[in-house]
């Protein structure tokens, strides 16, 4: 089975890529950041250049193609609309444009196209982005709903071992013996890559003759507060530093919806899980020691 990953640099491009790589013929593709690999089927490619993607896409002849790459920053996309469009609208066109009749793909989408009134969002509710990542990643689904043998998969708030993340923030910070904030009006399913990516290699098995929309998320739906109170318990830090904050207060000049926490039971019907929480965070405790 041959399978083109889109950002592989990324934290779930990453995580497919090498658990796929063992059974599998996988290429990848990166725009800034180089992974640290010899694998010579890895390209850098500005997939918002038409012409390179159909001539990657030519080359590779992939069977399957799972579009990862994305720019996720929030505050970025609404301060650099253009960007943002290019980035998750004019890039996921021409990989659709270009893929091969018999090519399927998965576009990985996000829980920010929801408003966040409501919560516990199915695939059926009606998406309402109210910042323009969310409507960039919407625009994706739309595109994506309209191409021959597709999927899209909707997660939330990704956790695992990076630089730069959530979990990394939180835990330099209580390193450093700061008083971390936590928001506790946005709530999400948080989701670990590592499940993501083996519930995506999963998918690679199904039905892809009719459009759907699958939610794969984290089984609990929890506030960033709340969360960063569990992620210091477990590694040891006082959860006492963690104060309550609003996305008011944070000043995020991008509109943030409160609760964008996915109702995951179709996939489970599909025999797809995910962690609890608490077992997530074990999971993800246990990663970082072993680095």
């Amino acid at each position: 089975m041959k399978v083109l990953i889109t950002g592989v640099s990324g934290h779930l491009g990453s995580e497919l890529f090498n658990r796929l790589i063992k059974n599998n013929d996988i290429y990848g593709t990166y725009l800034t950041n180089k992974p640290f690999t010899s694998n010579q089927n890895i390209f850098r490619i500005d997939l918002r250049n038409k012409q390179d993607v159909i001539s990657l896409i030519k080359k590779i002849k992939p069977d399957y193609i799972v579009h990862c790459a994305a720019l996720t920053n929030v505050e970025l996309c609404e301060k650099n609309k253009e960007e943002a469009w290019a980035s998750n609208v004019i890039a996921t066109k021409n990989i659709l444009d270009a893929k091969a009749l018999n090519s399927k793909i998965i576009f990985i989408s996000t829980d920010y196209v929801f408003d966040g009134n409501k919560g516990i969002y199915n695939e059926q509710d009606t998406a309402n982005p109210i910042n323009f990542y969310g409507k960039t990643k919407l625009m994706g689904e739309w595109l994506t709903a309209n191409a021959p043998d597709s999927i899209v998969v909707r997660t939330s708030s990704l956790l695992g071992h990076w630089l730069g993340g959530y979990v990394d923030a939180i835990l330099s910070g209580l390193e450093k013996g700061d008083i971390v904030k936590g928001a506790k009006d946005m709530i999400s399913s948080p989701t670990l890559a590592s499940e993501l990516a083996e519930a995506i290699s999963n998918i690679l098995n199904f039905d892809f003759s009719m459009f759907a929309i699958y939610h794969m998320a984290g089984d609990t739906r929890i506030s960033r507060y709340e969360l960063a109170k569990k992620l210091a318990d477990a590694f040891g830090y006082d959860s006492e530093r963690i104060e309550p904050t609003t996305a008011k207060e944070i000043g995020f000049k991008a509109p943030r919806p409160k609760d964008t926490s996915l109702d995951i039971s179709k996939s489970k019907s599909n025999g797809i899980t995910f962690s609890k929480i608490d077992n997530a965070i074990i999971k993800l405790k246990d990663s970082y020691e072993k680095k």
